[in-house]
């Protein structure tokens, strides 16, 4: 008893017992960036979570639980916090054509006209991306 209590003050310690940042389940699949031509007039995806192993368009990208892909690069989740609106601030490490770097922004998922509209907000690059989800 006395070394199982041990080793739990030691994980606590040590953050070990953390649990890894994760992609809440609403922000992950496949989604495409809005005026890609991947949608109908009613701004439901034509495209397919396929789409993107198939490299049907540069426009798409996939999340994953602790990770981005995009066209030519990728990210890796460090850290995420979740508002009680269901908006993340997170932390990525990135790579991709030769560069490494470190991002912080702000995502969050609105619907419009019955579609999943996923809002990027990336300050260091002072824009916002839009991407509707394939389905």
């Amino acid at each position: 008893m006395r070394l199982a209590l041990a080793l739990l003050v030691l994980v606590i310690a040590t953050g070990h017992a953390s649990a890894a940042a994760q992609f809440p389940a609403a922000y992950q699949g496949v989604w495409t960036t809005t005026g890609s031509g991947a949608e109908s007039g009613a701004g439901a995806p034509q495209c397919k979570a396929a789409d993107f192993d198939e490299h049907i368009n540069d426009g798409l990208v996939s999340i994953a639980k602790a990770s981005v892909k995009y066209w030519e690069s990728g990210c890796d989740l460090t850290s995420l916090s979740l508002t009680n609106t269901g908006t993340v601030n997170l932390a990525l490490s990135c790579g991709g054509e030769g560069e490494t770097y470190k991002t912080r922004e702000t995502w969050t998922i609105q619907k419009l006209r019955g579609a999943d509209i996923l809002v990027m907000t990336i300050p260091s690059r002072s824009s916002i991306a839009l991407y509707t989800r394939c389905q």
